[in-house]
């Protein structure tokens, strides 16, 4: 699967993309565990992975109030992308006032030494289903190829 900013490669079963914009890819698993997320694209103003976190984290307590760090933070590179990766739990609430569910994202932000681009993945799963679905979804992750790294 490619667009203009990246490309991944899926298995032959087990997955199938939700979404293909120039920009973004999401892949859900057939079982319905979890959602992946690859984006990258240029950014302006110019934001370092730890602004990029932050703004992630301040999104989601916006949309989850209870959400906290939950995955230690670590640095790194994620095929050429150099970022941060941090983990945020939180709980889904039913608008119906229905069952809450506690929930995972396990978040990788990264940057061009510049600023002015960005690589992003997004994985997030029920609590109870996060393991499964961040081993399942290893080869995919581990496929990226970040095009505007090129």
């Amino acid at each position: 699967m490619r667009n203009s900013a990246l490309e991944v490669t899926l298995p032959t079963t087990g997955f199938r993309v939700v979404s293909n914009t120039a920009n973004t890819i999401a892949i859900a698993d057939n079982q319905g565990l979890g959602i992946l997320v690859f984006s990258s694209g240029p950014q302006s103003p110019a934001a370092t992975p730890a602004q990029l976190q932050a703004q992630v984290l301040a999104t989601l307590q916006s949309k989850y109030p209870d959400t906290k760090q939950c995955i230690n933070t670590q640095t790194g590179a994620l095929n050429g992308a150099n970022g941060i990766i941090q983990g945020y739990c939180y709980t889904l609430v039913s608008q119906g006032g229905g069952q809450s569910i506690p929930a995972v994202m396990l978040v990788f932000m990264g940057a061009t030494a510049d600023g002015n681009t960005y690589f992003a993945l997004l994985l997030s799963s029920t609590q109870k289903d996060f393991n499964t679905e961040f081993n399942a979804t290893l080869s995919i992750v581990n496929s990226v190829v970040w095009l505007l790294l090129k």
